[in-house]
């Protein structure tokens, strides 16, 4: 256990307090659409780095932030922590990121409400992911995709995150309030009542991290791949590190002597979780430069595509091993193609693949989106 309780973190928490966040070099932007499973329309906000509209070759990982209780998708969030992440690149810590927040309808705990009012997990696992990674130059595979949260986001993360382990890399709880069902019940009887219509099991089965640390235990335990970085929600973070503890589970936790405040929490621990985060992208073995490669040895179209693609064979290349690799870096497709070969991928659902060519020469990859 790590503890910081430096006094200067807090000289800092009151001069942004007074003064506010310095101004961000890249721009955020709220965005709405049409939500394919729930029928209603689902609105984020995103960050863009400076130079997303100008560098149209540079492709980013995503890291999705939760907010918490009462909380919203624009909220102060979204100036807070993209400063982070900027300040630590400006460091040179890392590079960039874009930075997705969701909305929790003020007090979802990150869940499907059981009458489906506020599909807050539907929103973004099957909703918002594929959104940005089919509209914006992500690199959408798991380990260049992150989760962290405040307070309920803080639960939320780590729901996120252990209950679907192969979709993120690492998972950051700032002062998440890590309720059990008894805590959650004592403390907000009108989110048991709305959110999970006072049953226990539906919390246990659907919702909660300690469950999904125990069904996924074996995920968790080669790597730290958990920070806990704590405020003033010492009772929630401290059972929930000696939970991890039993579970022989690695994980990061630090007293960060902040109050239960995410501009001081970010400014505080920014740089570390973008070092954590940063391990995963150097030990990844999709580089960046495979998404979009100017020596282009194949061309595909259309791209997105539906029902086919043609894969055009460029620079004398006659033939070649194509694979199709999902965003988990499962392999699903296979075929040798010939020069402006249509491939039948009706069969595959929609989503954001990658489409691998390897000649005798070189390898070569891409991004293809699939629309239905």
């Amino acid at each position: 256990m790590k503890k910081r309780t430096n006094l200067i973190y807090l000289l800092l928490f009151l001069l942004i307090t007074v003064n506010g966040f310095s101004q961000l070099s890249g721009t955020t932007q709220p965005i709405t659409f049409f939500g394919p499973v729930t029928s209603n329309n689902v609105t984020f906000t995103i960050y863009l780095p400076p130079n997303y509209s100008t560098n149209t070759s540079k492709y980013y990982p995503v890291v999705y932030h939760l907010h918490g209780v009462n909380g919203a998708h624009d909220g102060p969030q979204i100036n807070d922590v993209p400063l982070a992440f900027e300040t630590a690149a400006t460091a040179g810590l890392w590079d960039e990121a874009i930075i997705v927040f969701p909305d929790g309808y003020a007090n979802s705990m990150w869940a499907d409400s059981y009458d489906m009012n506020k599909p807050a997990e539907t929103n973004i696992i099957q909703e918002i992911i594929p959104y940005v990674d089919a509209n914006y130059r992500t690199i959408p595979d798991a380990q260049h995709r992150f989760m962290e949260g405040f307070s309920m986001g803080g639960f939320g993360a780590l729901k996120f995150y252990t209950k679907y382990p192969s979709l993120f890399c690492k998972v950051v709880s700032y002062d998440g309030a890590i309720h059990t069902w008894s805590t959650l019940t004592a403390a907000h009887p009108d989110i048991t009542l709305e959110i999970f219509n006072n049953d226990s099991t539906l919390f246990n089965t659907q919702a909660s991290p300690w469950t999904f640390l125990v069904l996924n235990q074996a995920s968790f335990q080669s790597d730290t791949v958990i920070n806990l970085n704590v405020g003033v929600l010492t009772t929630y973070n401290g059972s929930m590190s000696s939970y991890l503890n039993g579970l022989s589970i690695p994980h990061g936790y630090v007293l960060t002597g902040c109050p239960h405040n995410v501009s001081c929490l970010t400014l505080a621990e920014g740089n570390n979780t973008a070092l954590f985060f940063s391990e995963c992208i150097n030990n990844s073995t999709t580089s960046i430069s495979e998404i979009e490669n100017d020596d282009q040895s194949f061309t595909i179209f259309p791209n997105p595509a539906n029902s086919f693609v043609t894969v055009h064979l460029n620079n004398g290349t006659n033939n070649a091993k194509l694979n199709i690799y999902n965003s988990f870096g499962q392999n699903i497709y296979s075929t040798n193609v010939v020069e402006d070969e249509s491939i039948d991928i009706s069969n595959i659902p929609a989503g954001v693949y990658y489409i691998r060519l390897n000649n005798s020469e070189k390898i070569e990859t891409k991004r293809l989106i699939l629309n239905r």
